[in-house]
């Protein structure tokens, strides 16, 4: 778990997290020198459960620099990323855990998905998370990066650690997490748990929602980072690139390639706002003598 000033609702998470079935896991927290009370919120619940490992840092570096870190300080065959304001049922785990056991060839295992407030009542059910349950590989590759399937909170669900090994993990930027995905998906199949076990807290102060359009979130990825002219077009670019990295036939790779204009199609609203967003950062920078950011 990743996370940063998560002490309104870090409890409720923890104990969701805690109390399931399926008991052996160890559980990773990397505090991102949060000036709230999560310190002391979790170094509570370290002392009372020996499976909890956590470290705090003086220094803010970002989400993305939090999620490779708490990636790279666990272990285990199964992996999962826990937001510290999301609810999962006490049988998430064994669910996940039986369907990657029952399917050898899925990398990564996720659950249907209901949205919840602030005060964790369920607001409504979450349209199906991803479809890239296919055995032929571009058309995994084309469910994921259509912007009709592309919820990223199929990313929180349980994944084979020697696939992820593979991937770029978590990049440091909009839309990274729809990416990692893409990834996953160029190296295996995902499979569905058919039943609504994991419950995404929509409230205000969550990043999306607290740090604005994600052009503009540059500094929660990273806070060194500059901002990004065409974020939208740097997602197929990336996706691009994943096609261009993974150890992939030819033909499998070019069929991959070949389906990027459904992506293109699903978002040209975007990738039209993209100049327009760019224009008006480059004239602010002109503005400011070329040597500022707005």
């Amino acid at each position: 778990m990743p996370v940063f000033n998560g002490e309104r609702y870090i409890h409720e998470t923890l104990d969701s997290i805690l109390g399931q079935t399926f008991t052996d896991f160890d559980f990773v927290i990397s505090d991102n020198a949060s000036t709230d009370s999560t310190e002391e919120i979790c170094r509570d619940y370290a002392r009372r459960d020996e499976r909890i490992s956590f470290t705090r840092h003086e220094e803010n570096r970002g989400a993305s620099w939090n999620y490779g870190w708490v990636l790279a300080n666990s272990s285990g065959p199964y992996y999962k990323w826990a937001a510290h304001d999301d609810l999962i049922a006490t049988t998430w785990l064994e669910r996940c855990v039986q369907a990657l056991d029952d399917h050898p060839d899925a990398v990564l295992a996720f659950t249907g998905v209901a949205a919840i407030d602030a005060d964790g009542v369920v607001t409504r059910l979450k349209h199906r998370q991803v479809t890239a349950e296919s055995d032929v590989l571009h058309h995994r590759f084309r469910e994921v990066i259509s912007v009709r399937n592309n919820d990223p909170e199929a990313g929180f669900g349980l994944i084979r650690r020697d696939a992820l090994r593979l991937t770029r993990g978590l990049g440091a930027y909009g839309g990274a997490d729809r990416v990692l995905l893409t990834e996953l998906a160029l190296i295996g199949r995902f499979v569905e748990v058919p039943e609504v076990l994991f419950f995404n807290r929509d409230h205000p102060a969550r990043s999306v929602r607290a740090e604005g359009d994600f052009r503009r979130r540059r500094a929660w990825w990273d806070p060194n980072a500059r901002q990004q002219l065409l974020p939208s077009w740097r997602i197929g670019m990336e996706d691009a690139r994943a096609v261009a990295r993974a150890d992939l036939p030819w033909s499998a790779r070019l069929k991959c390639w070949a389906t990027l204009p459904y992506w293109a199609a699903g978002d040209l609203p975007g990738l039209a706002r993209d100049f327009v967003f760019a224009a008006e950062v480059v004239g602010a920078r002109r503005g400011n003598g070329g040597t500022k950011e707005p």
